[in-house]
């Protein structure tokens, strides 16, 4: 890997930048070419990340434009948010490599125009649809940061045996709807960029500052994909900690897909850990392997994804394993939260599963805070709507 710090770009030769945090950025000079990306040690970039194939993308360059091919890689390369398997660059353009974000300069001497606005040609042609459609969403995230966020929703968490309410799970309203779509990477379109990463930090921070509303003692929170291969969210969450304060405890979601034994991710557990911030695996469906992993790394809690209890209903085996992981977990301390429970049969099946907490429509629909009904105490009403 070249990396090298450059208080000015050298003139004709291309680089890609990447924002390491604290102001600091990475310039990664294309010095010779083709310049290939990936995360074996031999790749001119190399990425220390298990997201990123060995041999991920490569860059080459003919006559005076400079393009970029996907090698086959497992989780993708995107070019302004949409995945590609081979491109143009220019200057200016977002270029990731499953998450991780570079920005791509090819190093020209600028040239002055004559007017400080340039006209973009009206409406999409031909292949400029999906540049458009990035553009647009990339306008509304940052009109979305502009207003401070998506409006936040919440969606109670019930524990099962006393029908109490033990906290809450906080989601962002992203529909015309207040209570369609509650999650905020449907808002960006799957497009990964630093305005979606803001807005999802915008969105935190008001639900870690309406939390002091809440009757609940936990406030959940999800970091998406991209978030936890790196160590850009442990001081954005540590400032939702203390917004939280002592009335309350914070837990972070993880994708279960990111629940894995890298060196990354286990310093990314670390922190939480270290800073007594709890964490939850979200969207929990595995093997019996890979929910011994997850009993390693210790999660406080795991949330069981809502194909499992639809599938457990069609299959006794299902049941069986499934069983299993939920007396693994809770022998090693591991709360497990059972997820999109909206009927009453869907309530028996964690009942006879002996799952510690319960989450759905059944429970209580995503509400804004001041909407929220006073928690229910009584075992009689924990099938009511909270």
């Amino acid at each position: 890997m070249r990396t090298q710090v450059m208080p000015d770009p050298v003139v004709s030769t291309p680089w890609l930048e990447r924002g390491l945090g604290n102001e600091q950025v990475e310039k990664n000079l294309l010095e010779t070419l083709p310049f290939r990306i990936g995360r074996h040690d031999t790749a001119d970039l190399c990425i220390d990340s298990t997201r990123v194939s060995r041999e991920h993308a490569v860059i080459t360059r003919h006559g005076k434009k400079y393009h970029i091919h996907d090698l086959g890689s497992t989780n993708g390369t995107f070019l302004n948010g949409q995945r590609i398997d081979e491109g143009v660059l220019g200057d200016g353009d977002q270029v990731t490599f499953a998450e991780v974000e570079f920005t791509f300069f090819t190093g020209a001497p600028s040239v002055k125009r004559e007017l400080a606005t340039q006209v973009i040609p009206h409406g999409p042609r031909g292949g400029h649809d999906s540049f458009w459609r990035s553009v647009l969403v990339v306008r509304r995230l940052h009109e979305a940061v502009t207003r401070r966020g998506l409006p936040v929703l919440y969606r109670p968490i019930v524990t099962l045996d006393t029908g109490e309410r033990f906290g809450f799970e906080a989601l962002f309203a992203s529909g015309t709807d207040e209570h369609q779509e509650p999650r905020c990477e449907r808002f960006t379109g799957g497009l990964e960029c630093r305005a979606a990463d803001r807005l999802r930090r915008v969105c935190r921070r008001r639900a870690a500052e309406e939390a002091a509303h809440l009757s609940g003692d936990k406030l959940f929170v999800a970091l998406s994909a991209a978030e936890c291969d790196t160590d850009r969210p442990v001081d954005h969450v540590l400032v939702l900690r203390d917004l939280v304060g002592a009335a309350h405890q914070l837990v972070v979601e993880i994708p279960e897909g990111e629940a894995l034994d890298s060196p990354a991710f286990r310093a990314l557990r670390a922190s939480l850990r270290d800073a007594e911030i709890q964490v939850a695996y979200d969207n929990y469906a595995s093997s019996k392997a890979q929910a011994a992993q997850a009993v390693d790394l210790a999660p406080d809690y795991l949330k069981l994804a809502p194909t499992l209890l639809r599938s457990i209903r069609r299959r006794g085996d299902r049941q069986r394993q499934v069983e299993r992981m939920i007396r693994a977990s809770q022998s090693a301390g591991i709360s497990v939260i059972a997820c999109g429970v909206d009927s009453e049969s869907e309530l028996e099946v964690c009942q006879s599963l002996r799952c510690d907490l319960v989450q759905g429509d059944l429970l209580g629909a995503p509400q804004p805070a001041a909407d929220l009904a006073p928690p229910s105490r009584s075992k009689n009403n924990e099938t009511n709507p909270a």
